[in-house]
């Protein structure tokens, strides 16, 4: 069974839960570790606080490899409701910050993902709500569940 069927088949298990304290989803396979932490599930979709990957073959990787990763994610990953472009790159703490392109606006402010990959081989998604002349704050990011399974796999397909 692979990563992404693993996820989604712990999610189908929990059908009907909400809570506003996430609760940790972790599947371990195929040298790949997924993490979501999981606010509500139903039949077709979920909400997560964040999820988090962990990638076995990039543990010892130099950080051409991780910049890789992330060059190939932007790629791939491509039906998120906003497009994502790496903005940063720092060789010295061997991270990447990717986030959202043009982020959505809102009433209530400016939504964006960010994406985190630090070596060794781990990958951290969230999504933010700025308002203005507010510290930005962490909100929820809700998909399909088949968004999600897409997701996890194109993150796994990313890796060089």
């Amino acid at each position: 069974m692979s990563a992404v069927q693993s996820i989604s088949e712990h999610l189908k298990s929990l059908p009907g839960f909400s809570s506003t304290t996430p609760r940790t989803v972790t599947c371990q396979t195929e040298g790949l570790e997924v993490e979501a932490e999981v606010l509500a599930v139903d039949s077709l979709s979920c909400s997560l606080h964040e999820l988090r990957l962990g990638a076995a073959a990039l543990r010892s990787a130099p950080f051409g490899s991780l910049q890789s990763w992330g060059q190939n994610l932007c790629q791939k990953v491509t039906y998120l409701l906003e497009q994502l472009v790496p903005v940063e790159l720092d060789a010295q703490s061997e991270s990447i910050l990717i986030r959202s392109k043009q982020p959505s606006s809102q009433a209530t402010g400016r939504l964006f993902y960010e994406v985190l990959l630090q070596n060794p081989g781990y990958l951290q998604i969230r999504r933010f709500l700025a308002v203005p002349q507010q510290p930005r704050q962490q909100v929820p990011m809700h998909m399909t569940l088949e968004v999600l399974d897409r997701l996890v796999h194109d993150i796994a397909a990313a890796l060089p």
